[in-house]
């Protein structure tokens, strides 16, 4: 959580610039997807930058979405069991205490993964992602009530798909 803290701090005071020097070191730890403590470093940071990027401009936002889209479509789709807690650590330190219609480009990356998921192999995902995938349309609701009961679905899922797959 040390991690997270830190990097949301360098983000929120230099902007951008700070997520283009911890860029290719990202990237790095991102690709090694056997080795648990690189997964969980880069997790940290991927949710240190969310958190602190939305003080950004909506075309620095749109930017970053961009670069992050393609890093966590090809990281989460090849996670490990092992590192399984630690991407959904990340994802409950992102969406804490903020509007989820913010994070709608993330809810369609995970929901993309059901593309390549298959009930043999997909250790849960391909449950939770069926499950998930009715109340996406929700998630840009108005109503706070029906976007905090999208939100307690989406946990209690994800929840479920920790257990199974670790």
């Amino acid at each position: 959580k040390n991690t997270m803290l830190t990097v949301e701090s360098i983000v929120a005071a230099t902007g951008m610039a700070g997520v283009d020097v911890m860029w290719a070191e990202l990237e790095k730890a991102a690709g090694k997807t056997a080795d648990r403590e690189l997964q969980c470093t880069a997790a940290e940071m991927v949710a240190g930058i969310v958190r602190a990027s939305h003080s950004f401009g909506a075309a620095e936002q749109e930017s970053l979405r961009t670069r992050l889209a393609s890093l966590l479509t090809a990281t989460l789709g090849a996670v490990t069991p092992d590192s399984v807690a630690c991407w959904s650590e990340m994802l409950r330190y992102i969406a804490a205490n903020r509007d989820p219609r913010r994070f709608q480009w993330l809810a369609q990356i995970v929901l993309s993964l059901s593309d390549n998921i298959s009930d043999d192999t997909g250790g849960g995902a391909l449950s939770l992602v069926s499950l998930l995938h009715p109340c996406s349309s929700n998630l840009s609701s108005p109503s706070p009530c029906s976007r905090s009961l999208v939100g307690v679905m989406s946990w209690c899922c994800s929840s479920w798909w920790v257990r199974v797959r670790v």
